[in-house]
């Protein structure tokens, strides 16, 4: 098992020392969404509420299952077992799509709010601190936005903006 941390800390290490060059394309945002939770939602309770227009991003798809992949562990994480994790997915503009994603966890404390996108920065005992500061380099690198809200035991929610393309 430490073999196994050690190994995936040099990854995250150069994961974020190096992001690969992105592969940007087309992508159906809420297909794309669906396909990549279908891992975690038969095994917890998340609930998906996507915008009726189809709106389609310019990603690399693998970032963009990095990102969705290391926020929704980190809301299972926060969250007891029976808790609801919410995927909304709407317009705040006519050109700009926000995902937000929803816990009703712990909470970040206002302290931590603040450092939660630095690199090394972790609460977890297992965690390298790498994860959200990997986040916010690609979501900034797709030329989107990301914000964070919390409440300690009310929960979390971390929204993330895109350009729509045009069909």
């Amino acid at each position: 098992e430490e073999i196994n941390n050690l190994h995936s800390l040099a990854k995250e290490f150069s994961e974020f020392a190096r992001l690969p060059q992105a592969n940007v394309e087309k992508i159906d945002l809420n297909f794309h969404l669906k396909e990549i939770l279908v891992p975690y939602i038969d095994s917890h309770n998340i609930t998906l509420a996507l915008t009726e227009k189809n709106p389609d991003i310019m990603a690399d798809k693998n970032q963009f299952k990095q990102v969705i992949v290391n926020i929704i562990q980190n809301a299972i994480h926060a969250s007891k077992s029976e808790d609801e994790i919410e995927i909304v997915t709407e317009f705040d503009d006519p050109e700009t799509i926000a995902i937000r994603i929803r816990d009703h966890g712990l909470g970040i404390s206002k302290e931590n709010l603040n450092h939660i996108f630095e690199p090394y920065f972790t609460n977890k005992e297992k965690g390298t601190g790498l994860g959200l500061a990997i986040v916010k380099r690609i979501v900034e690198q797709h030329d989107g936005k990301i914000e964070v809200e919390s409440h300690i035991d009310q929960g979390t929610t971390f929204s993330l903006y895109f350009k729509e393309v045009s069909s």
